[in-house]
């Protein structure tokens, strides 16, 4: 049976239920204030819902891009190409620059070839322009792809990241960005 409460200056509001097998319960909180308001749109949005849920936020996927030359020693960013999908339009020019304040899950992979076994190449996560994490690879014949994969906290409004590659083989060696991706992981 419908319960019909009447407004405080017109009209009603008729609470029902649907046929269900066995009893449920609805449990209030003993708060004061609105449950739903008239500005409710039906849609959770990501500022709505807690701090330790990642929700809709930003993800996207940046496939491999074409050759760089990457002098020794040197850090060089690396290119990407289109992105198979950029959830939130955050990623663009080989750069992700989230919206959205939180910790994202970040990886990132470089491909190397032709160095010798004592040559090392590094796939380096650079946020702002600094390093916040890296892998090294070592080949054990003349191809590497390091892969690096951090969880950064980026602020949703200026902080960016990137990738960048470095290679100490004592020569200039063409390397190619083998995919860049990420998410979020925990809205701050």
């Amino acid at each position: 049976m419908p319960l019909k409460l009447s407004g405080a200056t017109s009209g009603t509001i008729t609470l029902d239920t649907p046929a269900a097998a066995g009893s449920n319960t609805l449990i209030l909180p003993a708060k004061t204030g609105n449950i739903i308001t008239s500005a409710d749109t039906g849609t959770v949005t990501q500022g709505m819902m807690g701090a330790n849920v990642a929700g809709t936020g930003p993800a996207f996927y940046a496939p491999a891009g074409g050759n760089i030359a990457v002098a020794h020693a040197t850090n060089t960013k690396m290119s990407f190409g289109a992105e198979s999908f950029d959830t939130a339009s955050c990623y663009a020019s080989d750069r992700f620059t989230p919206t959205i304040a939180g910790y994202y899950l970040l990886t990132g992979c470089v491909a190397y070839q032709g160095g010798t076994v004592s040559s090392v190449c590094i796939t380096n996560i650079y946020k702002n322009g600094s390093s916040v994490g890296e892998g090294a690879s070592v080949p054990t014949t003349t191809y590497a792809s390091p892969i690096t994969t951090q969880l950064v906290y980026l602020d949703g409004s200026t902080d960016y990241v990137e990738i960048y590659a470095y290679q100490i083989t004592g020569s200039t060696q063409t390397m190619n960005g083998k995919f860049f991706c990420g998410f979020l992981a925990r809205a701050a």
